[in-house]
């Protein structure tokens, strides 16, 4: 592999040429602004990119688009009209990722790009992680919206099969799949912590590909395991979304109730899992997902409490929804696939009365008495649990000690009763015998029917 130094130029024209049609997005998230640059002008893409990335986070739209959009837009997937070629952005463990189940380096990172054996033409260093560029031979320009479509389904296939391999390794891989994608240009910072510069690392001038030589190597992604999500329209009601909890909770773990009325600094994710607010919202979808809540609910519930108003949601402004649609989307699919069966119901008419007893508990009323067997009449019964319990040294070992006795050699109890001499076992530290709980000689003996 050529060791080729790029300025933010040559990387530019190396993705593009020099005749690209349409016009590049150049994007910053604080304030949210996008600077539309003729996408056969590398050197303008050059001068916007540094100027705005010695400051603050830059990035720029992997696939252009016909128009000039509106200053605040970076454009949609179903707005661009070509692609360079196929890439993955690699996250590595460390202190600007909460997530513990990541690469810990970037040489380990390069692993999961092994499951395309094709080598990548591009790696750049993004400041904490690594981005992998698979060019094409020349730029894939869209005839017509099925173009369009083929693209966008090879690059969801393609970042599948990555992230099958991340998951060999116990690493998580972030979807980066929608061809109107934004990642960081060489030659700008990275700011998450201190400002790092992203940077080529290599550069295989060889390395150019057709979409088709992809395919070999391809996982299948079975076509009824997605779930197209639908909000119903912009409707919200906070005062609905606030009953639906309240029904929710019973139904819910401390930790998921926690990140949702806490917010994302609240979460707390299970050992190795992923606490960034993307985590955090991955987890708190899934659950929502599980208790049978549509995907207005779930939206509902993210513009109402800190979970989304204090979240990433909230961050990503226009492109919330969009955001959130992808997070539920990529849960019920993998709901699909790794349950046998999920049953997805409206809940927010589902009142307490509704239940079933035998979802709720047995009603003491159904049961029948029975009656108790005693070792020692009115202390200590057959078949149950006995708890001995004081203060040090007041002969708790010696009671028991002195009990295994008499049991033995079938000698009376203290105040007179007698029981059959039967075996008996005593431990010299602690003593503990755990029987099944049985309410038919327990609480149903003690409560006469009323």
């Amino acid at each position: 592999m050529d060791m080729v130094a790029l300025n933010t130029q040559g990387f530019f024209q190396t993705l593009y040429g020099e005749d690209a049609p349409g016009y590049l997005a150049i994007w910053t998230h604080t304030p949210k602004e996008t600077h539309w640059v003729a996408a056969s002008d590398p050197a303008e893409m050059e001068r916007i990119a540094l100027d705005i990335g010695r400051e603050r986070d830059v990035y720029f739209g992997i696939g252009l688009h016909m128009e000039k959009l509106e200053k605040g837009r970076r454009g949609a997937s179903s707005e661009v009209i070509a692609i360079p070629d196929l890439w993955a952005d690699l996250d590595v463990k460390g202190e600007a990722y909460k997530a513990n189940n990541l690469p810990p380096t970037c040489k380990d990172a390069m692993h999961i790009t092994e499951a395309i054996p094709l080598k990548p033409t591009l790696i750049v260093h993004s400041g904490h992680g690594v981005q992998a560029w698979w060019l094409f031979k020349e730029l894939w320009i869209f005839e017509n919206e099925t173009e369009r479509e083929e693209a966008q389904e090879l690059s969801r296939r393609f970042q599948a099969t990555l992230k099958h391999k991340a998951k060999e390794h116990g690493w998580h891989m972030d979807g980066t799949h929608d061809i109107s994608r934004v990642l960081r240009p060489p030659g700008t910072y990275n700011h998450k912590r201190e400002p790092v510069e992203v940077r080529v690392l290599r550069y295989n001038e060889d390395a150019r590909y057709n979409p088709s030589d992809f395919e070999p190597y391809l996982v299948e992604i079975p076509d009824d395991a997605e779930h197209e999500v639908d909000f119903g329209g912009n409707d919200h009601d906070p005062e609905g979304a606030k009953a639906l909890l309240d029904v929710l909770k019973p139904q819910l773990s401390f930790r998921i109730l926690k990140a949702i009325e806490g917010g994302p600094d609240a979460f707390e994710p299970r050992p190795g899992g992923d606490g960034s607010p993307s985590g955090a919202d991955a987890s708190v979808c899934e659950a929502l997902v599980e208790a049978g809540l549509t995907d207005t609910q779930i939206r509902d519930i993210f513009r109402t409490f800190p979970i989304g108003t204090n979240g990433k949601y909230a961050r990503e402004g226009k492109r919330g929804d969009e955001y959130l649609a992808l997070t539920i989307k990529n849960q019920r699919n993998w709901a699909a696939g790794n349950r046998k069966k999920v049953i997805i119901v409206d809940i927010s008419d589902q009142k307490a009365a509704d239940l079933l007893p035998e979802e709720v508990g047995q009603l003491l009323s159904d049961v029948e008495p029975e009656q108790v067997e005693w070792l020692w009449e009115s202390w200590l019964a057959l078949y149950k649990l006995a708890l001995f319990d004081g203060d040090p040294g007041l002969g708790k070992s010696v009671m028991l000690l002195d009990l295994a006795a008499r049991v033995s050699a079938g000698v009376g109890f203290p105040d007179g009763c007698t029981c059959d001499p039967q075996a008996s076992c005593c431990s010299p530290l602690k003593t503990a015998w755990r029987i099944p709980y049985a309410p038919a000689s327990t609480l149903r003996v003690r409560t006469p029917r009323g």
